[in-house]
């Protein structure tokens, strides 16, 4: 979920798989496998193509797949939804995020755009519409015209449901508004989020706003407001879903794995998204009435980066088990760890990101399962592209939540 964060040509932005200076694997050394040129797999949404017109989930079954047992609370998926999907990969996840609903009615992943919010509407990135308007069952059917991609994410929120699945509202990615919301539309969001939800289901919302720091050298005063206005709209919509008997609904944040330290910490080169964690999660425990817990889960992307970008000095280019120690050490000084999901991307990454092999994952999630962490996440489900074994991130992704779902409670 995350290209570049405007520093350079490509704004490096650390994700889930960086951290301090790195230490030799204590697995043996995966072979590295190099990420191709940035692609929009991620970032932006493709423009509807007949290959994903009709439904790809069929109706739910009477058999029902238990939701697995693991050492991690948490084991969740991202969903892209340009891509087709096929629910029987899915049994290992407790949770399948719907990427994305935007701010920007016609988002792109090449250029995001300098705006601010119309606040006229939710827009489902398929269709480009409303997501409150796509989502209506209409009678006849035919008199919603974006009734193809309602009966695609119905599909996948029923089998959700009868299968132990949490589906979530993913809103935001890098192909979205650079300028988010203004403090003054803070409460028309949640009257919309929490419409989506009463209205037409989901366990939850995600929030992947990835251009927060954008402004920090042209902009002070935004750049100030643009730090704290995910915290802001977190306060309001868990007030309003306990308000409304919903306070069972996910809330969930999803920053880079930089998101809490300072510039130059454990050994990172400094990165103007450094600390916007600290900065979300300061405001919440000020403001909520549930303090930090009004965020139930942190998913860092740990990916898209190479590791000796992130942290000079690193002895590979892939994030090693002292750049995981030190997203938890950081992390904790603000939150539980049972709140941290690590990110993964098993394959060819944005930017400059390097995958380290399926072994050298398994052996992180291994070792992320002994440290209490919340669980683990994996970009994506269903991204298409491969590396050089042949094998797509979406397979990898899924055989690495069937290995950790394997892992003893």
């Amino acid at each position: 979920c995350t290209v570049c964060n405007g520093d350079g040509p490509a704004p490096p932005l650390p994700t889930p798989t960086p951290t301090p200076q790195p230490s030799t694997p204590s697995t043996a050394a995966p072979t590295p496998q190099p990420s191709a040129a940035p692609t929009p797999h991620l970032r932006g949404t493709a423009a509807p193509t007949a290959a994903v017109l009709a439904p790809t989930t069929a109706a739910p079954t009477a058999a029902v797949v238990a939701p697995p047992t693991t050492g991690f609370p948490v084991i969740a998926g991202y969903v892209e939804n340009w891509n087709a999907w096929d629910t029987a990969q899915y049994g290992p996840y407790t949770t399948l995020l719907y990427s994305f609903l935007t701010l920007d009615s016609a988002p792109d992943h090449n250029n995001p755009r300098d705006l601010q919010w119309d606040g006229a509407a939710i827009y489902e990135t398929m269709t480009r519409a409303d997501v409150l308007t796509v989502m209506e069952e209409a009678d006849p059917i035919w008199s919603n015209p974006h009734n193809w991609m309602r009966q695609r994410i119905a599909g996948l929120m029923d089998w959700c449901a009868a299968n132990g699945v949490k589906f979530v509202w993913a809103l935001g990615g890098w192909s979205d508004l650079t300028r988010t919301i203004a403090d003054d539309q803070v409460d028309a969001l949640v009257d919309i989020l929490v419409a989506l939800l009463e209205r037409h289901g989901g366990d939850g919302i995600d929030f992947d706003w990835e251009h927060l720091s954008n402004y920090k050298d042209s902009d002070p005063a935004l750049h100030a407001q643009q730090r704290v206005i995910v915290g802001k709209v977190v306060v309001a919509l868990k007030a309003r879903l306990v308000a409304e008997g919903m306070a069972d609904k996910l809330i969930t944040y999803t920053p880079r794995y930089n998101a809490f330290w300072d510039s130059g910490a454990y050994g990172s080169a400094p990165f103007r998204t450094d600390g916007e964690g600290i900065d979300v999660l300061e405001y919440v425990a000020a403001n909520s009435d549930f303090g930090a817990d009004a965020i139930d889960y942190v998913h860092f992307m740990m990916y898209d980066i190479n590791a000796q970008e992130g942290f000079p000095g690193a002895a590979e280019p892939y994030f090693v088990r002292e750049h995981y120690d030190a997203v938890l050490d950081a992390a904790s000084k603000y939150i539980d760890p049972s709140k941290i999901v690590m990110g993964f991307e098993p394959g060819p990454q944005a930017y400059t990101g390097v995958w380290g092999g399926l072994d050298h994952d398994k052996a992180t999630i291994a070792y992320l399962d002994g440290e209490g962490i919340g669980g683990v996440f994996f970009w994506a489900v269903n991204e298409q592209a491969a590396g050089s074994d042949g094998v797509s991130v979406g397979a990898h992704s899924n055989a690495l939540a069937a290995f950790a779902a394997g892992l003893e409670a």
